[in-house]
């Protein structure tokens, strides 16, 4: 079934309602929405999905994405923020970005650039923490690189000859 939209993107203050926000915030925020909204888009018509027939499209949709996560993250405003964390479907994302990562071998590091963007807000990484397959293909994201195993302990001295 197809999936719902991620909450709705809150409109643009009203010049009437008075300068709330300059200008140019607005219209940062109007733009990293309008692109977080079309990435989102881009992936609901792939019903989430990766294949061999789809790859061109999945770039697109994953470039959009991540752009407009981007420039979320970047933003001053924290209005932008809560539609990233108030985000319906997010385990539907994350097997996205997990078959993409599978598929796309170069686009890897970038799909965990996003990731690591969206586990700055906790429902994202509680999302990732409830789905075995997210969390298997990002676990390193979430507790940072292995641990190197400790040295072993010295060899004891050799014993004194008899």
């Amino acid at each position: 079934p197809p999936a719902a939209p991620p909450a709705a993107l809150p409109a643009a203050p009203s010049a009437a309602a008075g300068p709330v926000v300059s200008a140019p915030a607005v219209s940062d925020r109007v733009r990293s929405l309008e692109q977080l909204e079309k990435g989102c888009k881009l992936i609901r018509e792939m019903n989430f999905g990766v294949s061999g027939s789809n790859t061109d499209a999945a770039i697109t949709a994953f470039e959009s994405f991540q752009r407009g996560v981007t420039l979320v993250v970047q933003s001053s405003s924290t209005d932008d923020d809560k539609i990233l964390e108030e985000m319906e479907n997010k385990d539907s994302y994350l097997e996205f970005f997990t078959a993409f990562k599978e598929r796309k071998r170069m686009y890897r590091s970038r799909v965990d650039s996003l990731v690591t963007k969206l586990l700055q807000y906790e429902p994202w990484a509680i999302a990732v923490k409830a789905d075995p397959s997210s969390l298997a293909c990002f676990r390193e994201l979430l507790d940072g690189p292995p641990e190197e195993p400790p040295a072993p302990p010295p060899a004891p001295p050799p014993a004194p000859p008899p």
